[in-house]
C-alpha cells in the first residue's frame, strides 16, 4: 500500500480511558461546490468502537458534518455497519463486516453557497450510494476551517473501567476533490 498514515486512540493505554484520535488535513474552501474525500482504510488487531471520516466545514462558527463511521463494537446494534452519520441520528448504509482488509471509500458532500449542505454519495469498496442526507451541524468555537479528518475511536469498557484499550487504524493513498 505505500506509505501509510496509523491513528492510534489511547496511545499510552492508560486504563478507563475513552478517547478518539484524529487526524487531520486542512484545504481551502470554495462555496457552490462539491468536494469529495478519497483513500483507503483498514483496521488493525486491536479494541475499536469506531472509525470514519469526517469531511468537515466550519463557517460562521457552525459546523457542517459529513461523515461515515465504521462501528466495530460487538455490543453496539449497528456492529460491522458503515454508517452516515445524520441530523436524525447514524443511519446504515453498507454492511462491511469485521477484518482487518484494505477497503476504499469515497464520501461527498455539496456545499451551495444558497440552500442545505447535503451528504450526497458514499462509496465502499465497489459499492457507490447516492444520498440526500442534509449535513448534521453544531456550534464551533472557532470561526473557519475546512478539512478531511480521520478517526479512531477506542472501545468504551463501560462495565470494567480498569480495563486499558487501544484502537489502531492504518489509512493510504488519501486525497480531496473538489468539482462544480
Amino acid at each position: 500500500m505505500g506509505k501509510v498514515l496509523e491513528v492510534v486512540a489511547n496511545v499510552n493505554k492508560r486504563p478507563d480511558v475513552f478517547v478518539n484520535a484524529i487526524s487531520g488535513r486542512y484545504s481551502d474552501f470554495f462555496d457552490d461546490a462539491h468536494y469529495y474525500a478519497y483513500g483507503y482504510f483498514r483496521k488493525l488487531p486491536s479494541d475499536f468502537q469506531v472509525m470514519g471520516v469526517n469531511l468537515q466545514l466550519v463557517q460562521n462558527y457552525t459546523e457542517y458534518v459529513c461523515l461515515f463511521y465504521w462501528r466495530l463494537n460487538e455490543y453496539d446494534k449497528l456492529y460491522r455497519w458503515i454508517v452516515v452519520r445524520t441530523m436524525q441520528g447514524d443511519v446504515p448504509v453498507h454492511l462491511l463486516g469485521d477484518d482487518f482488509q484494505w477497503h476504499y471509500f469515497e464520501i461527498e458532500g455539496h456545499y451551495p453557497l444558497n440552500g442545505d449542505r447535503k451528504i450526497t454519495r458514499l462509496k465502499i469498496d465497489e459499492s457507490s450510494y447516492s444520498l440526500d442526507f442534509p449535513m448534521p451541524t453544531g456550534p464551533k468555537a472557532w470561526n473557519q476551517s475546512f478539512g478531511v479528518l480521520l478517526e479512531t475511536t477506542n472501545f468504551w469498557t463501560n462495565c470494567a473501567p480498569n480495563q486499558a484499550v487501544q484502537a489502531a487504524s492504518h489509512w493510504s493513498k488519501l486525497g480531496l476533490v473538489r468539482r462544480p
